[in-house]
């Protein structure tokens, strides 16, 4: 009797324990991407000069050229986190549909349709 209920323990296990952890995961490598292309800092130092130029001729120059390479970093920082977010949300949707791709293969005996 205790070997018919093993496929309803490895279901609770996988939704109740292994999935919450896996997205817990994905968050996490999502943070450390963002602390690693500096994209909250950037945002933040956004309208300061690019290198504390505080000169009085300096200072309108030193902000503009600060606001355009930093849109550049932004704009390429974005494109990588979007990239590192939708392969993420495919490793989870992959572990969300697993048990039941598992119970298809079970069903239809491993053979092509």
């Amino acid at each position: 009797m205790g070997i018919l209920l093993y496929p309803y323990f490895l279901v609770v296990f996988w939704y109740r324990v292994f999935l919450p952890g896996t997205v817990g995961k994905s968050v996490q490598v999502l943070d450390y991407f963002s602390n690693l292309l500096s994209f909250r800092i950037l945002i933040v130092t956004f309208f300061k000069p690019l290198k504390n130029e505080y000169r009085e001729d300096l200072v309108v120059f030193s902000r503009v050229v600060g606001i355009v390479v930093k849109t550049l970093i932004i704009v390429a920082d974005s494109l990588v986190l979007a990239i590192v977010f939708v392969v993420l949300l495919a490793v989870n949707s992959l572990v969300l549909l697993m048990p039941l791709i598992l119970i298809e293969f079970c069903l239809t005996g491993f053979a092509p349709v």
